[in-house]
This record gives C-alpha cells, sequence and structure tokens, in this order.
C-alpha cells in the first residue's frame, strides 16, 4: 500500500489519461491531522480534494483496514469498478 501523499501523486501523474478518456477524479482524505485545501496545493492536485474528518465516507465505501480506494463511476453515477 502506498501511503496517501504517493497515492495522491501517483493519481496526479496518470491525471491525464483521465481527462482523455472524458473522466474526472475526485479524492477524499480521511486524515484528520490534514488539510485537503493545503493538501491539495501542496501536491498541485489538478482534480479536487475532500476532506473525510470524521471517516463516513471510508466507513461506508471502504473495507476495514483499507487506507486507499479507487472508484470508476460513469456520468449516470453507476459504479464500473472498484480497487480497495
Amino acid at each position: 500500500d502506498l501511503p496517501a501523499r504517493e497515492y495522491l501523486e501517483a493519481l496526479t501523474a496518470r491525471y491525464g489519461e483521465v481527462r482523455e478518456s472524458d473522466g474526472e477524479l475526485l479524492a477524499i482524505v480521511t486524515d484528520r491531522g490534514a488539510s485537503a485545501e493545503g493538501l491539495a496545493a501542496a501536491l498541485d492536485t489538478p482534480f479536487p480534494l475532500l476532506l473525510d474528518s470524521d471517516g463516513a465516507a471510508a466507513r461506508r465505501f471502504l473495507p476495514d483496514g483499507a487506507t486507499h480506494g479507487l472508484f470508476i463511476v460513469d456520468r449516470y453515477a453507476s459504479l464500473r469498478a472498484q480497487w480497495t
């Protein structure tokens, strides 16, 4: 597992491929000590970062112990693939 910062850097590096496929990326950060705005600025991410400070999104969508996940959702909000 990559630490969150390295994972976000990897997503940033591949973001062009997402856009070429008419996709969009949204990242959710669960670190209570993090600031989504500060992390986005530090990493210069071209996609939005949201802060899940209470872990509600992580509890709902990630299996116990997972540090991150990737979900592909189409424009109709149908889940097409996921990796955790």
